[in-house]
């Protein structure tokens, strides 16, 4: 299901790490400021054809706007980021050739590390404990 919440706030964050504004936003996927501030305080949906824009303008996957599969806990992710590095190279032994270790990638392309090599990333506390599950997409050789 759709959670506008979620999609507002990480269009909010990224639109703020990219210092640039509502209308300068607006402008650059063909609608008014008012429409991005409605969009980034979750009163409005967007249209698929603005999500993907969006994603596309800040080169991040969709799924990471929706808050689906891997990044639905993404905030817990990034906390625990070298953990879940670790968990990806013991599991993908092939990221270890890779040119740039991934505990040193920068958020975005992480994101696009983790889209594409897990399927979900499950995310739970038990006794003050937080604990993740990832689940890899099969590797056909």
């Amino acid at each position: 299901m759709f959670d506008s919440k979620i999609f507002g706030e990480r269009v909010r964050k990224l639109r703020n790490d990219e210092k640039i504004s509502q209308t300068a936003l607006g402008n650059n996927l063909g609608i008014g400021k008012s429409a991005v501030s409605m969009i980034e305080s979750g009163q409005r949906s967007a249209s698929i054809e603005v999500a993907t824009q969006i994603a596309n303008y800040f080169d991040v996957p969709l799924d990471y706007l929706l808050g689906r599969g891997p990044f639905a806990c993404w905030d817990k992710v990034m906390k625990h980021h070298d953990y879940i590095c670790k968990q990806i190279v013991k599991e993908e032994p092939f990221w270890n050739d890779f040119p740039v270790p991934l505990d040193k990638l920068s958020e975005r392309q992480f994101m696009a590390v983790v889209g594409a090599t897990l399927d979900n990333i499950e995310y739970k506390e038990k006794d003050g404990q937080e604990h993740f599950t990832l689940t890899f997409f099969p590797l056909y050789v």
